[in-house]
């Protein structure tokens, strides 16, 4: 039925309403009218929803394809995309395995058939169970990263829980365990339960030959022991790196190979132990001493020349033993000093520029924290070869005339050769470092360094930095006077950083100048 032969037998729909309403009773042949106009717009309403149905399966259908060919755009640009020029193992060395396996299928296939991805073991207690998650974890790394090398990385600090401390330890020592013969460094943060575990298994026999590097640090809790025990271990030959933070000799017979380490950071028991250290081990070139202890030598010290030693770290004058009054060491390029004070730090600093002069090295880098008064340091900071300067200050045992005598020692005058060589500086501490000097000293200790005379080295490299502060400064601090006068000394050519907790001030500062002025 066609809609004109529907739109004949019956009244508008404003009539019929009517009719309706009025009560009116039609006759028959009007009735059988009514009958056939109904059947025909339900015929009509039925082809409308057909036609609905069909027009939504339509654009279902449109939609989807075109979700398909926004993809085919996507994955067709993607071949053009500059980072598919980089090879995907390049990635490697910048994402974690895990990371990368999500990425793609290829990326997955790619990272499980890389040993070199695998063969770098984190593990870390929680609070939760340790064994479980990681148990997986370290499996799959094991195997994956066979026949790699092996670097593993270990922090289990003590825990009430020490009965299941040491379950969960001894399942992870058994299987690292049966890896030994592939470990190249071992670094392990621990309590006295896992640091027994772990030289009780070097000292069952087991094979470590490839061993390069070893971090020991014993986390000590309340109660435990200050030693560890006797064990007999015999580090292998190819250990070149050793940092403990206690003395090896509490270990009983643990045997170094002195001669193969190149870097050692421990401390000694006494100047006896630290002299026969520094004689047996002729080829270190890194050297941290924590402490020694003041015990009388029972070993001879003879005056002894170290061939090899070039980096220097002493964290207190009670380090800084006699025994540096009978070696010369000159190769040294390095001297850090991280002292935090005490009685002897006068002498110390007397016998640090003994050991200097009497080596005669060409020292190029000397760090130093607020506690070394650097007036007291003359004769080292006299040196030509000295090009590199840094200064940690404390504001809480730094006053305003140590500042200013600091300021003085490093300012340029005609009557003084301090510093010739200096083309770096770099000044740390833990407050505004603005506020800690005399106003217009730094600037002018700074400009000191920049103008210079014939005979002294340009300053080429300027670092100020600021550590541990609570909160962000407001973007106007950035605007200071000290601000404005390193832009202006940046735009000639100085290098330049001013950061507080890794924030670059003086960009902030001019994009915040930029916005504002």
């Amino acid at each position: 039925m066609s809609h004109s032969e529907l739109a004949e037998p019956l009244q508008p729909a404003w009539n019929v309403l009517e009719s309706l309403r009025s009560g009116h009773n039609p006759l028959m042949a009007t009735a059988s009218g009514i009958a056939d106009r109904v059947v025909a717009l339900e015929t009509r309403q039925k082809e409308y929803e057909a036609d609905i149905t069909r027009l939504e399966q339509t654009i279902l259908q449109r939609r989807a394809a075109i979700a398909l060919t926004v993809t085919e755009i996507q994955q067709t640009k993607s071949l053009a995309a500059p980072i598919r020029t980089i090879p995907v193992k390049s990635f490697f060395a910048s994402f974690p395995s895990s990371i990368l396996g999500h990425v793609c299928r290829l990326w997955r296939t790619l990272s499980r058939s890389a040993p070199s991805l695998w063969s770098n073991i984190s593990l870390y207690r929680s609070t939760r169970r340790f064994v479980g998650y990681w148990d997986d974890v370290l499996e799959q790394h094991l195997f994956l990263s066979n026949p790699r090398p092996l670097d593993i990385y270990m922090e289990y600090p003590a825990l009430a829980a020490s009965h299941l401390e040491e379950h969960d330890v001894e399942i992870l020592m058994s299987t690292l365990s049966g890896h030994s013969s592939r470990w190249r460094s071992f670094e392990i943060y621990g309590s006295e339960v896992v640091l027994k575990e772990f030289f009780n298994r070097l000292a069952s026999g087991i094979h470590f030959n490839t061993l390069e590097s070893l971090k020991v640090l014993y986390r000590r809790s309340p109660g435990s022991p200050a030693d560890l025990g006797v064990f007999d271990v015999s580090l292998p030959p190819t250990l070149t790196s050793l940092d403990m933070n206690f003395a090896f000799e509490t270990l009983g017979k643990l045997t170094p190979h002195w001669s193969a380490l190149t870097s050692v950071s421990v401390p000694f028991s006494g100047p006896g132990s630290f002299y026969q250290f520094i004689v047996d081990a002729r080829n270190l070139v890194s050297l941290h001493i924590s402490c020694i202890a003041n015990e009388e030598s029972e070993v001879l010290l003879l005056p002894f020349i170290h061939p090899k030693l070039c980096r220097l770290t002493l964290d207190t004058p009670c380090s800084i033993s006699p025994v540096l009054d009978q070696i010369s060491l000159p190769n040294l390029s390095e001297l850090h000093l991280q002292s935090h004070g005490c009685q002897s730090q006068k002498k110390a600093e007397e016998r640090l520029c003994r050991l200097v002069q009497r080596s005669r090295c060409e020292l190029k880098v000397l760090s130093l924290n607020c506690t070394f008064a650097l007036s007291d340091l003359i004769p080292i900071l006299q040196l030509p070869s000295l090009v590199s300067l840094r200064v940690h200050l404390d504001v809480e045992v730094y006053s305003g005339a140590a500042t200013s005598a600091l300021l003085d020692t490093l300012t340029v005058a005609p009557t003084k050769q301090v510093l010739p060589g200096l083309r770096e500086l770099e000044i740390t501490t833990n407050t505004l470092i603005d506020f800690l000097f005399p106003h217009d000293r730094l600037p002018a200790m700074i400009l000191s360094r920049w103008n210079v005379p014939k005979n002294v080295a340009r300053l080429s490299k300027l670092t100020l930095s600021r550590e541990d502060y609570p909160e962000p400064l407001h973007p106007i601090y950035n605007t200071s006077a000290l601000a404005f006068f390193l832009w202006d000394l940046e735009d000639k050519g100085l290098e330049v950083s001013w950061t507080m907790e890794g924030d670059n001030l003086l960009a902030q500062g001019r994009e915040y100048a930029r916005s504002v002025f």
